[in-house]
């Protein structure tokens, strides 16, 4: 059921594609990070499945000479102790309506942006948990075709809070919890660019506190208690959901600044994963 229509990748030739995409570090790293980067693409574009089993395995590990530790299974052969396994004899899009369409409303833009995108869905099975992988073009800053991964963790319609969340009081919210039962947690994870897993979610008070009592210094308007997050950009800013009277179940989301500790931009969390997981190229 592959888009690609993949070329054999013989060990021999595997090996010396594992050896060509190491970085030369005497090199000018934009030249290099060009060759590597075209040769990604031309690799996933001539082997088809087996590039693509690479290309994560480097995600995985971040070097190509390892195989990594994870069983690979292509969409249309999963087993069935696989959660997608059901999925099996459905085509690529359908593959993607079935899997997000108790959702699909709510992320217009984003599920546009995978059905345009998509080439190929890959699961994984690492240490008895399953991932899913959805391998996506995208345009690099300079124009150049490339692709990049999405992962969905495995569908966990129960979520239970952390133990660092019950410290603090907090439960899963319901569009989390909700969003958890398709996939618990998704996005870019080898970039940080993602919602968090439910074992992964954060209380800001955990790492803010211990500051603030030592610069004896404390946010105005809200507590660190009262935020919890779900979604960290690489720049030290947060999405997270504000529980601002816990008194009352509704909780929003917010963005936290890292360096003004402002909190701005209240938005649902569908319409915060419509809004950034649909941003695919690089800008």
């Amino acid at each position: 059921m592959s888009v690609l229509a993949p070329t054999p990748l013989s060990k021999n030739l595997k090996q010396k594609y594992r050896t060509e995409l190491q970085y030369n570090s005497e090199k000018v790293f934009r030249e290099e990070y060009i060759r590597t980067t075209n040769l990604e693409y031309q690799i996933i574009l001539k082997h088809g499945y087996n590039g693509v089993k690479m290309f994560l395995q480097k995600i995985h590990t971040d070097d190509y000479l390892r195989e990594g530790n994870g069983e690979y299974f292509s969409w249309g052969e999963l087993p069935a102790d696989c959660p997608w396994y059901q999925f099996n004899d459905l085509e690529l899009l359908s593959f993607i309506d079935r899997n997000f369409s108790s959702i699909h409303t709510r992320i217009p833009d984003l599920l546009a942006a995978m059905k345009q995108r998509c080439i190929y869905i890959v699961a994984e099975k690492l240490r008895d948990q399953w991932y899913l992988h959805y391998l996506f073009t995208r345009q690099l800053y300079d124009g150049r075709e490339y692709y990049f991964i999405y992962t969905g963790g495995p569908p966990n319609p129960a979520p239970t809070p952390s133990q660092e969340l019950q410290k603090y009081d907090w439960y899963i919210p319901a569009d989390l919890r909700t969003l958890y039962a398709i996939h618990d947690g998704f996005g870019a994870v080898s970039d940080r660019f993602s919602i968090l897993s439910s074992n992964k979610l954060k209380v800001l008070a955990s790492l803010m506190d211990p500051i603030c009592k030592d610069q004896n210094d404390w946010p105005e308007k809200y507590s660190f208690e009262n935020l919890m997050v779900f979604f960290p950009y690489m720049d030290g800013n947060s999405r997270c959901f504000y529980w601002c009277d816990k008194t009352v179940d509704e909780i929003g989301t917010i963005y936290w600044d890292h360096e003004t500790w402002d909190i701005t931009s209240p938005i649902p969390l569908f319409e915060c994963m419509n809004r950034e997981l649909a941003k695919m190229d690089e800008e």
